[in-house]
């Protein structure tokens, strides 16, 4: 029997400054219902809608000067909240957010909690369209009669609304234009479709969150075109991403799975290990998903209170090679812990909030400290609606609360501090002129090869209102890039990098040259590192 994330109302906790999860030498983390009767195609119904609706008198409920409790070290710049503003939405339990062409946001309002389960007597569920220049809500959408509970949104190029239904196991579409709405039934019964996007032909592609799948419908021919199962027969398939080359990523979120998928556009599904270990006890459920500016995949981790990240160039099937998890201490140390929302800013900030902990979180997309700002009131719970618009604006809505959020962030530039180029590979560390610890690298016939990182950790202080001095260490990838350890006759070993190795590092340091001298000696097989020096 499928069970999910039983979501309880967070408690009104203290408030707990976090412990930094990064420390100064820049760690490597090693990779280490029933259901309605619903006639199946395409056909409308008029629906019923508002225009130009001012929703409450007062829409702009709070806005609150924020600091981070904890600033975020990063390069060039630190973040923090200035303004955040709270608006009411014109139904219940706002879940999916996305933008129009004009910057205006649709958020889905299901009026039920499908995760946890809706009351067969729900009614169908709203669309809204809020316009942050008016503060306003231009559209309300009260679905018709024989319709669920959107849940999911996202728009077409036409600006047309889809969205997801899973209590009905339908997808729906509204068109502004004609104030029309129409509705298809997924193939699967009980699928419950979930996450959605689109790919680069404009087909929809969603996940069906109560069984194994992910599936491609395509709008023009109103043809489900196929669904592709998952080996785990109960992965429960959550958030879902298409990349720059047509890729479809997601995450099954069971904790006994606990994988992230991709189906490529050559038509083969891969999936990729988080962790090594065995996951059921862990509580890592892969919740979200995104793809940062690199091509870089990106998801929160559920009740396991961490963020991660897939490097793409790394990552080989079936190993967890290139992911990267970003654990955080919970600010409020007696409450319980859920990362929901994720999303990739241009300034290359990682943002993601946790439900339980009431908390908009935060970290240089790098690695680096996290910051949190604390959503207001005692049980928001902000969720799924998390979203990035083009100005830079942090949008999430607050599920028990009934409001839709904007975080405008305020970037900073790095106050002067301390900064060190390390080099790291799996097995070698050093920073400065200074070998961390002896170490010797075991190699086939005297050669080693693999990843080598530079990475860039910066001490800095800042002087905060009053007499309190926050020190920030902070952690920024700077490149990775193949290389080649080679040991000669004479017992000298020198650093090789490959063409693309070189470029890559080349690009990293055009602004400060890096020069790495190694001297070694070769005993037994291994290469042992005597002195390592970057200048």
């Amino acid at each position: 029997m499928w069970r999910h994330e039983a979501r309880v109302p967070a408690p009104d906790c203290s408030w707990r400054a976090p412990k930094s999860v990064r420390g100064l030498l820049g760690e490597i983390v090693a990779r280490a219902p029933g259901r309605p009767q619903i006639v199946p195609g395409r056909f409308s119904v008029p629906i019923r809608r508002d225009r130009r609706v001012l929703v409450f008198a007062a829409v702009a409920l709070l806005v609150v000067l924020l600091g981070p409790l904890t600033p975020s070290g990063a390069s060039p710049t630190n973040t923090r909240v200035g303004d955040l503003s709270r608006f009411r939405v014109p139904g219940a339990f706002p879940w999916g957010t996305a933008f129009d062409q004009s910057g205006r946001v649709w958020v889905a309002m299901p009026g039920c909690d499908p995760d946890t389960g809706c009351p067969s007597s729900t009614l169908p569920g709203k669309l809204g369209l809020f316009n942050p220049a008016t503060g306003t809500w231009d559209e309300i959408v009260q679905l018709p009669s024989g319709y669920g509970q959107p849940l999911f949104v996202a728009l077409d190029s036409s600006g047309n609304v889809w969205f997801t239904m899973p209590v009905t196991d339908t997808i729906g579409v509204f068109d502004p234009g004609d104030d029309d709405v129409r509705q298809w039934v997924v193939p699967t019964r009980r699928a419950g479709p979930w996450d959605l996007a689109f790919d680069h032909s404009g087909n929809i592609w969603f996940t069906e969150h109560f069984v194994n799948k992910i599936c491609e419908f395509a709008p023009d021919s109103d043809t489900f075109l196929r669904e592709i199962a998952t080996p785990a027969s109960g992965s429960n398939p959550y958030g879902i991403a298409i990349d720059s080359s047509n890729d479809v990523w997601f995450t099954e979120n069971a904790d006994s799975v606990a994988l992230i998928g991709e189906y490529t556009s050559q038509g083969v599904l891969e999936e990729y290990k988080i962790r090594n270990t065995l996951t059921a006890s862990a509580r890592l459920t892969p919740h979200l998903i995104t793809i940062d500016h690199s091509g870089n995949i990106w998801w929160s981790e559920g009740w396991a209170h961490a963020i991660a990240t897939l490097n793409v160039a790394e990552a080989r099937p079936g190993t967890n090679d290139g992911v990267t998890e970003y654990p955080y201490t919970p600010p409020c140390s007696i409450c319980k812990s859920h990362t929901a929302g994720i999303a990739v800013d241009s300034r290359g900030f990682v943002w993601f909030d946790d439900s339980l902990q009431n908390v908009l979180g935060s970290m240089p997309i790098g690695g680096g400290d996290f910051s949190f700002y604390k959503v207001p009131g005692p049980n928001a719970h902000p969720y799924d609606g998390l979203n990035i618009d083009s100005r830079g604006r942090v949008w999430f809505d607050e599920e028990y609360a009934n409001k839709l959020t904007v975080a405008i962030p305020s970037y900073r530039g790095r106050s002067a501090g301390l900064s060190r180029v390390v080099i790291a590979t799996d097995d070698l560390q050093v920073v400065g002129t200074r070998l961390l610890s002896p170490v010797t690298l075991r190699c086939r016939v005297n050669v080693c090869s693999g990843l080598l990182r530079l990475i860039q950790t910066t001490t800095s202080r800042k002087n905060m209102p009053g007499t309190m001095t926050i020190t920030t260490r902070s952690t920024v990838a700077l490149a990775s890039a193949p290389y080649r350890l080679a040991a000669a006759r004479s017992g000298s070993v020198a650093l090789a990098l490959t063409a693309a190795g070189r470029l890559v590092l080349a690009d990293a340091t055009a602004r400060s040259p890096l020069h790495l001298t190694l001297n070694a000696t070769v005993k037994d097989g291994g290469i042992a590192i005597k002195n390592v020096s970057v200048h």
